[in-house]
C-alpha cells in the first residue's frame, strides 16, 4: 500500500515485499504508486527478483547491503558490517538521504566510535561502509558517486603485534591433551589452518592415499568459498590415521566434533564447531604458558618456516596467500634486515687513524675507544698477602 515518504513529504512511495525482496520507488501521486505495485506483483517471481534495487534512504542501503552480505560473505563478517552500519545509525538518521551525506558529518561519527570503542574499531566501521558504498555504486540506479566514507581521515589507532607463542609453549600444550584435541592442535600446526577451515573439514578431504588435506576458505577478494589441497606431513598422517579409527562418532562425516567439552557446549555435543572459546586458553592456563589462540598457531608455523631458513614462495603457498607481499606482511620478518645489519656493522679490520707529528692517537678506528693504559705497579700490588 502507498504511503507519503517521511523524508520527501510532497511524494508518495510504493513498496511491494516478495520472497524477502524488497523494492520501492517513489511518485509524485498515490494513484501512480498503486500502479506500480501491482505492475510489481504481476511480474514473474524471477524477474522481480533480478530487478535493479531502488534505494531512497541509508537505511534502505544497508538493509540491501546486509542482505547481500549475509548471502556472500561469513556470519563473522556479516556481523562485523551489521555493527559499522547500527553505530552509523547512532550519529546520522536512518532516512536521510545518501546525496545529504557528507566527510564532516562521517568524521564526526568516527571520531565518537574511536572514543567510546577505539580508534582500531572506527577504522573497521570506516573500511565496512566504504565497501558498502561502493556496492551501491555497482548495483543501486543512480547512486551517488562520490564516497564519502573514503573522504574522511582513519582514526588514530594503537596497533598491537599478533602474540605468537614460543615452540615450546605450543609444545607444552601439545603434550597436556590427549585425543581429538592433540590430533587438532597438530593439524593446525602442520597445515597452518585458519580456524574455522578445520571446524569444517570432512573426511572425504582427508586424502591418506596421495597424503593431502583440502582445505576450503571464503578468504578470497569475492568472498567466494575456495578449497586449496595442503600436504600431509607423514606425522600428521599417522595421528590423522589412528584418530579416523579411534573417533568417538565413527560415521560422522566431520573429522572434528565437540565431543568432550560437556561443561561448556552440551547442546552441541556430536555437532561440528563453530567456536571454540576459551578451550586453548585454558590449556595454556592448566600448563601453566602465556595465553595464545588458534590464529597464533597459524603465525607459529610460518615463524618455525621463516626461521629455518625457507623462501618466501614456499611459506606463501602453505599459507595460501594470494600475494607475496601479504606473507611478507604476515610474517613480520626480521631475517633479511638482520643479514643485511650483521654484513653492514660486522667488525672489519680498518686502519688506525693518522697520528699529529708528536701526538700519538689515543683512538683506535676499530673499536672507537681510546686504548686503555697498562696499570703501573705499585708497592701494594706487590706485596704477598
Amino acid at each position: 500500500m502507498p504511503y507519503r515518504d517521511k523524508t520527501r513529504k510532497d511524494k508518495f512511495r510504493g513498496q511491494v515485499i516478495r520472497s524477502g525482496h524488497k523494492r520501492t520507488q517513489l511518485f509524485d501521486t498515490k494513484s501512480k504508486a498503486r500502479e506500480w505495485e501491482v505492475k510489481q506483483k504481476e511480474l514473474p517471481l524471477q524477474e522481480f527478483l533480478n530487478g535493479t534495487p531502488t534505494v531512497f534512504s541509508l537505511i534502505e542501503w544497508a538493509e540491501s547491503y546486509l542482505e547481500h552480505t549475509k548471502i556472500k560473505h561469513t556470519k563473522s563478517n556479516y556481523a562485523e558490517k551489521r555493527i559499522a552500519f547500527r553505530d552509523l545509525f547512532k550519529s546520522v538518521s536512518p532516512t536521510l538521504e545518501p546525496e545529504n551525506l557528507h566527510p564532516g558529518l562521517i568524521l564526526k561519527h568516527f571520531g565518537r566510535v574511536a572514543e567510546e570503542r577505539s580508534g582500531a574499531s572506527a577504522n573497521k566501521d570506516r573500511k565496512n561502509l566504504i565497501a558498502g558504498w561502493n556496492w551501491a555504486r555497482r548495483y543501486i540506479k543512480g547512486w551517488v558517486k562520490e564516497n564519502p566514507f573514503a573522504e574522511t581521515d582513519r582514526q588514530s589507532a594503537i596497533k598491537y603485534p599478533h602474540y605468537v607463542p614460543p615452540v615450546a609453549d605450543f609444545w607444552k600444550v601439545y603434550d597436556g591433551v590427549e585425543g581429538q584435541d592433540k590430533v587438532m592442535l597438530l593439524t593446525y600446526l602442520h597445515t597452518a589452518a585458519r580456524k574455522r577451515e578445520l571446524f569444517r573439514l570432512k573426511w572425504h578431504e582427508v586424502d591418506f592415499e596421495k597424503s593431502r588435506i583440502q582445505l576450503w576458505t571464503r578468504k578470497r577478494k569475492d568472498g567466494n568459498l575456495e578449497s586449496d589441497w595442503i600436504p600431509m606431513t607423514s606425522e600428521l598422517r599417522e595421528a590423522l590415521e589412528r584418530w579416523e579409527k579411534e573417533r568417538t562418532f565413527p560415521d560422522a562425516e566431520h573429522v572434528f566434533l565437540c565431543e568432550n567439552d560437556l561443561d561448556f557446549c552440551p547442546q552441541h555435543y556430536g555437532n561440528p564447531f563453530s567456536i571454540r572459546r576459551e578451550w586453548l586458553s585454558r590449556l595454556c592456563k592448566k600448563v601453566g604458558v602465556k595465553p595464545f589462540g588458534l590464529h597464533a598457531i597459524r603465525h607459529l608455523s610460518a615463524s618455525i618456516l621463516d626461521d629455518a631458513g625457507y623462501p618466501i614462495t614456499i611459506i606463501q603457498g602453505i599459507l595460501r596467500h594470494k600475494s607475496a607481499n601479504t606473507t611478507a606482511r604476515y610474517l613480520h620478518s626480521l631475517r633479511g634486515m638482520r643479514v643485511a645489519l650483521d654484513d653492514a656493522f660486522k667488525r672489519k679490520d680498518r686502519p688506525i687513524a693518522r697520528e699529529a707529528p708528536g701526538r700519538p692517537s689515543l683512538r683506535v678506528i676499530s673499536g672507537g675507544r681510546a686504548p686503555q693504559k697498562a696499570p703501573q705497579e705499585t708497592p701494594q700490588m706487590n706485596q704477598t698477602v
